[in-house]
């Protein structure tokens, strides 16, 4: 098996591409399952393990699009399937992480869960965070994009920009594509049903919400956000309640409904909607809206003609309804 030994500094190594190859080759074989078991791994290796600070390497083996400069030189390291590129994509924001000081603890249990804080901003490294930031405010749009259909990447991928030096937002302004990334974010919301990416895109909303440098312009991504998936989850609602077809395509239309309260969890949960500068035409009756609709489908999950619908998917799907239920009563 190979040794990371071999990575040590003063090594001789044949190419950094072939470095971090044989970093990713590594991690599949021990097979943490888990991405987050990777937060202990970069933790104890990052200043031993010289290639574990190359964040730029493991940038371009993502960038397979052959336009990408260095595409032809990272060619013949580039990942081989997804379950590489999930991957390469969470040890890169564990070593941005790393590198910019953010502590994660993770605590051994019988799943592994993560405490994440971040240090007092004094205490970071701003000047390894603003070596990055204009990279990846260029380059993220594009990953977003290549990565569009593979949440697994996508759900570390959409963390970058809350480890981006906001300070300097002038400069990353300057990179078009920057400007597009709260856009991006929000349209995942709108339409991914997985839910760790669902967290994913709503912390870092709510990360690029609370700074003075972007929150203008999020906030109104986050209301026009709000307006669609309130618009979803009525419409969604009304076609389970008049619903006139065979049986398949009925739980078909209940589990888009279901995705629809999970979106929308999601965001109440995640996103700081009590801003002046989040407007959106029902922001008003919010809470009230999302009590009526999670009763109507608490009342749907309990009709005799579903039972027929997996005990697995049933439950989920209450499960839904009773986070929704849980906060509307933490808010009173």
């Amino acid at each position: 098996m190979f040794s990371l030994l071999a990575l040590a500094p003063g090594k001789k190594i044949p190419s950094t591409f072939a470095a971090v190859k044989a970093v990713i080759e590594y991690i599949l074989k021990i097979d943490f399952g888990d991405h987050s078991r990777l937060v202990p791994f970069v933790d104890s290796l990052y200043e031993h393990v010289s290639i574990l600070e190359d964040w730029k390497a493991m940038a371009d083996l993502l960038q397979t699009d052959s336009s990408n400069k260095a595409f032809r030189e990272v060619k013949a390291f580039l990942p081989r399937d997804s379950d590489e590129e999930a991957v390469l994509a969470h040890l890169l924001v564990c070593c941005l992480k790393k590198g910019s000081g953010i502590v994660e603890v993770a605590e051994l249990d019988t799943k592994i869960s993560l405490l994440q804080g971040k240090k007092k901003a004094k205490d970071l490294n701003s000047e390894f965070q603003a070596e990055f930031s204009p990279h990846f405010a260029r380059v993220l749009p594009e990953l977003f994009s290549q990565f569009k259909s593979d949440p697994a990447v996508l759900s570390a991928l959409v963390e970058i920009p809350c480890l981006m030096n906001l300070d300097t937002f002038s400069t990353l302004k300057s990179n078009k594509g920057f400007g597009s990334i709260p856009k991006i974010v929000g349209e995942m919301v709108a339409t991914e049903n997985e839910l760790d990416l669902l967290q994913s895109c709503c912390k870092t909303l709510r990360a690029l919400q609370s700074h003075q440098s972007t929150g203008t312009q999020v906030n109104a991504e986050i209301s026009q956000l709000m307006d669609n998936l309130v618009q979803q989850l009525e419409e969604r609602t009304d076609a389970v309640k008049n619903f006139d077809g065979d049986e398949a395509d009925f739980n078909t239309s209940l589990v888009d409904l279901s995705a629809s309260l999970l979106r929308l969890n999601s965001v109440v949960n995640q996103v700081d909607l009590t801003s002046d500068e989040v407007s959106f035409e029902k922001k008003g009756e919010l809470f009230d809206l999302v009590l009526d609709l999670a009763g109507s489908h608490d009342e749907l999950l309990r009709e005799e003609h579903l039972d027929e619908v997996k005990g697995d998917e049933k439950l989920e799907r209450e499960k839904v309804v009773d986070e929704v239920w849980l906060h509307h009563f933490l808010q009173q």
